[in-house]
């Protein structure tokens, strides 16, 4: 469990720290194009201002953990998509819950 812990606040930590590692993700994903990496930039930074969102709104830590635990590759998580999994996980809950499930 704290493993879990971990990986969810590595994700919420410091945005400069948040950067660098985007920016570092996108330069290693995108290495000879340089069109692709300012995209995946732009994608990523949206992508974890919006989990952070969904953190404060939702606080559904183990759902969190989940997500960020099974989108986390080399120590660097890629919220684009943490950010997918969060969204589909929680509407599938929440349909669950509403039909019995």
């Amino acid at each position: 469990m704290l493993r879990f812990i971990a990986v969810a606040v590595a994700v919420l930590l410091s945005a400069a720290w948040a950067q660098a590692d985007i920016m570092s993700y996108c330069r290693d994903k995108w290495s000879d194009n340089y069109s692709m990496q300012e995209y995946c930039v732009k994608k990523e930074r949206q992508a974890k201002a919006n989990v952070d969102q969904w953190y404060r709104d939702n606080m559904d830590f183990d759902l969190l953990n989940r997500c960020t635990e099974k989108w986390t590759k080399d120590f660097e998580p890629i919220h684009s998509m943490i950010i997918y999994c969060l969204d589909k996980e929680q509407k599938a809950k929440e349909w669950l819950q509403q039909n019995g499930g």
